[in-house]
């Protein structure tokens, strides 16, 4: 029976010492600090996951301790990698997850709410227009505007939660030809890849992998120390599901 290959275990970073402040006449009363820091974690948790960037919700399939220890993607056999990432990587990561998701879905959408609201101004235009039609083409303006907003806006939050961090957070995943790991111990979620609810794509510097529509986990290259190959390896397991970038 062929042994599986194990690799090398990604060194956990260790977490940064917050430096100690003293008190003075301008400091925030402890009201406040509580108030500012609940806010900071509801933009973290509305963001972050526990690798990557959620978009909407984060499902996956727990492990039991008996299921890790002998299962086919055991902790230790895969390419494991702490990672991070900065504002413009999340940016790149973030317009080509959405690329791929939401804009054929948008122009769909846009076509629709063109078409009426084309109908209704040559109304206007003819006079034959009543009042409704003056409201259908205000509301029409407001929903191409939403549709093309909102995925914008969501690049912003992110990049908003990552100037909360005084230090980039520390990610982790764990690659197997066929499935993907985040997390670690208890809190660890697999994500097979027979179940059809994953994408990947590589560009020049970063591993993007997708799960559904809802979440998206950014790798730079960066942060693979010298296992890229092995990673691509894994990744290419996903077929067509697997796309390399320009860019």
């Amino acid at each position: 029976m062929e042994e599986k290959r194990r690799y090398p275990a990604a060194e956990e970073p260790t977490a940064p010492q917050e430096e100690a402040s003293c008190a003075c006449e301008d400091t925030p009363t402890e009201d406040t600090q509580s108030e500012e820091k609940r806010t900071e974690e509801e933009l973290k948790n509305a963001v972050f996951t526990k690798a990557g960037i959620a978009a909407d919700r984060y499902e996956g399939e727990l492990l039991t301790p008996k299921e890790e220890e002998s299962g086919e993607f055991a902790p230790g056999t895969g390419v494991s990698v702490w990672y991070d990432f900065t504002k413009e990587e999340i940016q790149k990561a973030l317009r080509l997850f959405q690329k791929h998701t939401l804009y054929k879905k948008n122009i769909l959408y846009s076509a629709i709410v063109a078409a009426l609201f084309v109908i209704q101004f040559s109304q206007l235009m003819m006079g034959t227009a009543d009042k409704i039609s003056y409201l259908i083409c205000v509301v029409c303006i407001a929903v191409l505007a939403m549709i093309w907003y909102l995925p914008q806006s969501h690049i912003r939050q992110v990049q908003k939660a990552m100037d909360t961090y005084d230090t980039p957070p520390k990610f982790f995943m764990e690659l197997y030809p066929g499935a993907v790991r985040t997390g670690t111990g208890d809190q660890a979620v697999l994500f097979r890849f027979d179940s059809g609810d994953l994408r990947a794509f590589e560009t020049d510097d970063l591993f993007i992998v997708c799960y559904k529509n809802q979440s998206l986990f950014p790798i730079p290259k960066r942060c693979c120390a010298g296992w890229e190959e092995d990673i691509r390896s894994c990744l290419q397991t996903l077929g067509q599901q697997f796309v390399k970038v320009s860019g």
